[in-house]
């Protein structure tokens, strides 16, 4: 996520690399990792702190990180989200990416959802209209907001220059 708390104070998305439910924040120059994640124990959800995981896959951002993260979302000014914050498909870990999508839509901040899985979730949770911008590019969004070429306008721009040397 990325959040301009208006003061200089920027959050930028640093969690699709760590994996689900490690969904981590960059307030300025400090990072906040979640202090806790959901783990599956025998199918069942088990939030558990970062320095007691299990032998077990993580599957979405601990409830604690949710509190501490919510209030950060709705105090923001601007947000850009990228990807959900866990394996939201199943309903046992769907609250870390329903809550953080609820914190965007509670902001009074600008909000850009970019990626098909946190856009899909956003509609389907009935926050579609909430949301400023809602992109199913997440990829694409983060290069375009990191000034990356974007394979298909490049390929425009270039059959535009050889249309116009026609």
């Amino acid at each position: 996520f990325h959040v301009d708390h208006g003061c200089g104070c920027d959050v930028y998305p640093v969690g699709p690399t760590l994996g689900a439910g490690t969904t981590a924040l960059m307030d300025g120059d400090k990072i906040v990792y979640p202090t806790d994640v959901a783990v599956s124990v025998q199918g069942d959800r088990a939030d558990v702190p970062i320095e007691n995981i299990p032998d077990a896959s993580i599957f979405d951002i601990g409830r604690e990180s949710l509190i501490k993260y919510s209030k950060i979302l709705r105090e923001a000014k601007t947000i850009f989200a990228n990807g959900p914050a866990g394996v939201f498909e199943d309903p046992k870990f769907a609250i870390g990416t329903e809550d953080i999508i609820n914190a965007i839509a509670s902001s009074k901040g600008f909000s850009i959802i970019g990626g098909g899985h946190i856009a899909a979730a956003t509609v389907n949770l009935g926050y579609g209209d909430k949301m400023d911008h809602i992109s199913s590019g997440g990829g694409a969004s983060i290069d375009m907001l990191a000034g990356n070429p974007l394979p298909a306008v490049v390929a425009l721009e270039e059959s535009k220059e050889l249309f116009e040397n026609k």
